[in-house]
């Protein structure tokens, strides 16, 4: 639209005036809520009311009582604002609107200004945080059942050369071209090490520093509540900053940062970043050349499986197998990844018992119920959540039809 001043008087709200500067909105100097405005936010207020369309008219419009809310719009190629007046229209579904000093109302749909009424909140900047990814040095995350993890790396300071913060071997990542006789920039910081794991899900750490670093609001929170018990807590360091300290409830997606004064939601992909399983998701590092045979118990039958000469599944107890079945189960079990690690008592008396027998040890996965794959299976001694279709191919049937020999 060409829209670049906002002044809106609501009643019982008080007044908000938006002005339009090298084509940013911002809140005028004259009416200041404490925060900067939100453009896209503010750019959907003037769109909806520029681009409001009346569904019906009404001659000689008289209303009754003041207006709910009045509005002074000035736009480009326009010598004086326009001035409109959203009226009741007696009607559930319908505003009356009044244009200037026209005498014939516009009757329109609630949903087509309902944006007019919104709280403040509604257009507070929803960028939390703008941080440099590159000059984040530290990530601690701490869970709500207590669990702490620690990522720390070297970064180059601002006015350090990038290659100085590079370790040895690293590849050089810079974009500018080296002079002849010059070593080329190396990375602006280098590789993660977590405290007390040398492997860990480095994509997922990477994830969640870009997260952090451009961090925003998706809405703020209308109850101004933020994350209850239990909450995750992420804590990051940065050369030229405070520590940044967020806390997110994963499964509302509230949030709070410290020494913000509004809690705020984040994104469904925002939440899943920040929340992700950060320890190293492989919970069998095998292969399939080093298992032995694999014991699979059930209420009802056991099977010892293994792989002939001809490189066949067989079971050591004479039964026709699935070889399917059989081949997804052994390629499901060699490095296994799961979702998450989670806090979950063994299972008395699972549903199905996994033994993965290699030369020098044991395996065992249990598996307490066959038919929800939202129940946590044990891996030895963690417990963990597994995908629908990795739990499926632990638990599928491994008998097969003897007609299809």
């Amino acid at each position: 639209s060409e829209v670049r001043q906002i002044r809106l008087e609501r009643t019982g709200a008080g007044a908000v005036h938006f002005l339009q500067t090298d084509g940013t909105w911002a809140f005028d100097a004259s009416i200041d809520p404490g925060f900067p405005a939100d453009h896209d936010a503010v750019q959907d207020l003037a769109d909806n009311i520029a681009g409001a369309k009346a569904d019906a008219y009404r001659s000689d419009a008289v209303p009754e009582g003041d207006p709910l809310a009045t509005v002074t719009l000035g736009a480009l190629a326009r010598s004086e604002p326009d001035l409109i007046r959203i009226h009741d229209a007696g009607e559930d579904t319908q505003y009356l609107v009044l244009r200037n000093n026209e005498a014939t109302g516009y009757l329109v749909a609630n949903d087509a200004l309902d944006t007019l009424f919104q709280p403040m909140r509604t257009w507070r900047d929803r960028r939390i945080l703008e941080l440099d990814a590159d000059q984040i040095s530290q990530v601690t995350v701490e869970h709500g059942d207590g669990s702490r993890f620690t990522f720390e790396r070297e970064v180059a300071a601002p006015d350090q050369p990038a290659s100085e913060a590079a370790s040895p071997g690293d590849t050089a990542t810079s974009q500018s071209v080296p002079q002849p006789g010059t070593t080329p920039a190396g990375p602006p910081h280098g590789p993660w090490h977590m405290a007390g794991n040398a492997a860990f899900e480095t994509a997922s750490v990477n994830a969640l520093v870009d997260v952090v670093a451009n961090l925003r609001a998706e809405t703020w929170r209308a109850d101004n509540a933020g994350p209850g018990d239990g909450t995750l807590r992420v804590q990051v360091r940065s050369a030229g900053h405070d520590p940044v300290v967020i806390t997110l409830d994963p499964t509302s997606r509230a949030a709070t940062l410290e020494g913000l004064d509004m809690p705020f939601e984040v994104s469904e992909s925002a939440a899943e970043k920040l929340a992700a399983e950060l320890r190293d998701r492989t919970v069998l590092p095998i292969t399939t050349v080093g298992v032995n045979a694999v014991v699979v118990t059930r209420s009802d039958s056991l099977l010892t499986l293994s792989r002939n000469a001809d490189d066949d599944y067989v079971d050591a107890g004479g039964a026709t197998i699935d070889q399917s079945a059989a081949g997804g189960l052994f390629d499901t079990i060699a490095g296994l990844r799961v979702e998450r690690y989670v806090t979950a008592a063994s299972p008395d008396a699972p549903a199905i018992t996994i033994d993965i027998q290699l030369a020098d040890k044991t395996h065992t996965i249990l598996i307490a119920d066959s038919e929800n794959h939202e129940r946590p299976i044990h891996v030895d001694d963690r417990a963990c959540l597994v995908n629908e279709s990795t739990f499926e191919k632990l638990v599928e049937g491994l008998i097969g039809n003897t007609s299809d020999e």
